[in-house]
């Protein structure tokens, strides 16, 4: 046997053991890459082992010394297109995980070849090659955040459309309709090309009789009227572009089925709209109520269609979708406990959910590079336009000083500077010379009170900015220093980030459940945070002092019953109390999330709520139903211990930690993920200037 048929052979066996890179363990590198173009041009075997070859490749990228033959390999494949698609089409990946990695000038080449290949197939017929390289031109200058190549990427789109092709059989136009997306994908990417917008809409004549293409082209004209929402200068056409968007959204599900995506923007949008009537007060709850719960199903449904490649320790997609729904579930909460308070949804959640998820498209099969690198390739949420910015503001400052509790424990000149500000945003403002001195004397006052606000006010009166610019990012630097601005981010994420880990160490990465425990502890993270930061509604009051709170006399029942009535209309999760028969002994809840189920213990904390102290007094307890589900359980402490007035809580991240049960006969130990809840207290914390 000869070295090329021994390679052979080793890419074979290589295949099987679904291992490519074992190939690189069998043979010295130069060898390989020596044989690679004899190999593929083999007309029995190349089409066989080809892909295996640059799986191998690309799986083992970084740990093989030859980079320059790396890249002669896979530019020879890409000047002769005509080997193999299959080859071709794991080259093209290849190239996009890995195009941080290229030089500026093997990225050209790899560019301007991709280009030629789409042109040339566009000719020859060659539709699937066409649209392998097409994505390729584009993606790759996204990915790279070259504006050069972008620019001849955007050119081509529009000077090079493929033909639509009509097929009175029902069949799917695949390559017209990846060119639409990838349109999409650059407006997202550079949403102030006015060219691309334009191009959907000169679109839709010449598509009509085209469905799957004419839907995708609905859809991204859809994704335009959402931009226009976010740069909207009045609540009018904040809702006419909102509107449009929707209406868009309803076109794309009457013109195509199954359109998921369509219809979860639209169910969004709905719930935006429902609060955004300019004259209309009224709010039908039932009708809100609705589109939630739409919207929430929608959500979930996402989930389970996200690819199974995500990376394992973290996934912003699943993140977001359960945040907006976490967020909309105390929406609805908030609407019926403070109805006269027209409370208006965040559309910065919206912004964000909908970059996730379409970076997650944007990146599907690429999750190990593009997904791990915080890149941002979605603009949506660095859109907004002063007012869209200005009603953030003034809908947050609107609950807070409405908020009893929190006026209660502000100081003077806190309540004096936020109430400044709201009326300046609100429309309510006072003279300029008047508003203009009012400031100043805040600046002057907080120098000893709070010297970062004296030194922010003073920031940006020496930028010259008028008054209401003034405020605007005054404020918008202190809410989010006092946790108040979108809480339910970097402290989820962050609890997230200290918790996965510890599991993944100690579970190991084969264990099968960890998309459901992603889920589940993002999920409870959401429902910590908005615990911590809550202001004492009527459905909180056991987590605060007496007379207005139950203090010491909170029960561990209050916890339970409230954590089931956060999560009992939550699509993709059932929670159940006083389970009994599933597992050895009885767990006060058990929350199955995607038919995997997390045993959760409620206990209350009188004196220490110490790590140890915990371990010792409950997680005994804790084993019996760790053992029986998934390895994994959740322990829920009331912590009622006494606290003073102005001492704030412990950092979000301080209140949960993983704690590990070695079970007799079994390898892995248990894990149990802690949440203490902080009860007893003096006053929400997360607002105040009193900490």
């Amino acid at each position: 046997m000869n070295n090329k048929e021994s390679l052979i052979a080793a890419l074979y066996q290589a295949d099987s053991l679904h291992n490519p890179s074992e190939i690189f363990k069998m043979f010295p590198e130069r060898e390989i890459f020596a044989l690679a173009g004899t190999i593929l041009n083999d007309p029995e075997e190349g089409h066989l082992v080809g892909p295996t070859l640059i799986d191998a490749v690309r799986i083992g990228f970084d740990s093989l010394q030859q980079r320059d033959q790396i890249f002669n390999l896979l530019i020879f494949i890409l000047k002769n297109p005509s080997l193999d698609s299959l080859i071709y089409r794991v080259t093209q990946r290849t190239i996009l995980i890995h195009s941080g990695k290229w030089s500026s000038t093997e990225v050209r080449i790899f560019h301007t070849t991709f280009e030629n290949n789409y042109l040339e197939e566009l000719k020859s017929g060659d539709a699937y090659t066409a649209e392998l390289s097409l994505e390729g031109n584009v993606l790759l200058s996204i990915y790279r955040k070259d504006d050069g190549l972008f620019q001849r990427s955007i050119g081509l789109l529009l000077t090079d459309p493929p033909p639509f092709i009509f097929d009175d059989r029902g069949g799917v136009d695949h390559l017209s309709v990846k060119y639409v997306k990838l349109l999409g994908h650059c407006f997202d990417y550079q949403p102030e090309n006015p060219s691309i917008g334009k191009k959907f809409k000169a679109m839709l004549s010449e598509v009509e009789n085209n469905p799957s293409v004419q839907s995708e082209v609905l859809y991204s004209i859809g994704i335009c009227y959402l931009y226009d929402a976010f740069q909207a200068n009045d609540i009018h056409s904040l809702h006419e572009s909102l509107d449009q968007a929707r209406r868009s959204f309803d076109e794309v599900q009457e013109t195509e089925e199954n359109r998921t995506d369509a219809a979860l923007f639209d169910a969004i949008v709905n719930c935006y709209l429902s609060l955004l009537k300019p004259n209309d007060l009224n709010i039908n709850f039932e009708q809100v109520t609705a589109y939630v719960r739409k919207a929430q199903q929608l959500l979930f449904d996402r989930l389970s269609g996200l690819p199974d490649d995500l990376p394992v320790i973290y996934s912003q997609a699943e993140f977001e979708i359960v945040r907006l729904a976490s967020y909309l579930e105390q929406w609805v909460t908030q609407i019926s406990e403070f109805p006269n308070q027209n409370p208006q949804l965040s559309l910065q959640v919206l912004a964000r959910t909908y970059a996730a998820i379409r970076e997650t498209d944007i990146t599907s099969g690429l999750a190990y590079s593009a997904l791990e690198t915080s890149e941002i390739y979605v603009m949506l949420p660095y859109t907004a336009s002063q007012f869209i910015r200005s009603k953030e503001l003034v809908n947050q400052l609107q609950f807070m000083l409405s908020d009893e509790s929190w006026k209660e424990n502000a100081t003077p000149l806190e309540f004096e500077f936020y109430s400044l500000v709201y009326d300046e945003l609100s429309r309510h403002p006072f003279p300029k010379e008047e508003a203009a001195t009012q400031l100043e004397q805040i600046r002057v006052a907080a120098e000893k009170e709070k010297p970062e606000l004296a030194q922010s006010i003073k920031k940006w009166q020496e930028r010259g900015l008028e008054k209401t610019g003034i405020l605007e990012n005054v404020i918008w630097e202190q809410l989010e220093q006092d946790g108040v601005i979108d809480v339910q981010t970097t402290s989820v994420q962050a609890i997230i980030k200290k918790l996965l880990p510890n599991l993944i160490d100690t579970l190991g990465k084969d264990y099968p459940h960890f998309r459901e425990i992603r889920l589940a502890l993002a999920s409870i993270a959401h429902y910590f945070m908005w615990l911590y930061n809550t202001n004492a509604t009527k459905s909180e009051k056991f987590l605060f002092q007496k007379p207005k709170g139950l203090g010491k006399d909170a029960k561990e029942q209050d916890l339970q019953n409230h954590f089931y009535q956060f999560t009992k209309h939550m699509p993709g999760i059932k929670c159940r109390l006083e389970e009994s028969d599933a597992v050895p002994g009885r767990t006060d809840i058990m929350l199955s999330v995607q038919k995997t189920d997390f045993p959760i213990e409620v206990k209350k904390e009188e004196h220490d709520f110490s790590e140890t102290n915990i371990h010792e007094s409950y997680l005994a307890q804790a084993q019996t139903y760790a053992t029986a589900t998934a390895q994994v359980g959740f322990l829920f402490v009331l912590e009622v211990t006494v606290k003073e007035l102005g001492m704030p809580l412990k950092d979000k991240t301080d209140y949960c930690h993983v704690d590990k049960i070695t079970v007799p006969g079994t390898e892995t130990p248990n894990c149990v993920c802690v949440f203490i809840f902080p009860g007893n207290r003096v006053s929400p914390s997360a607002h105040s200037w009193r900490k």
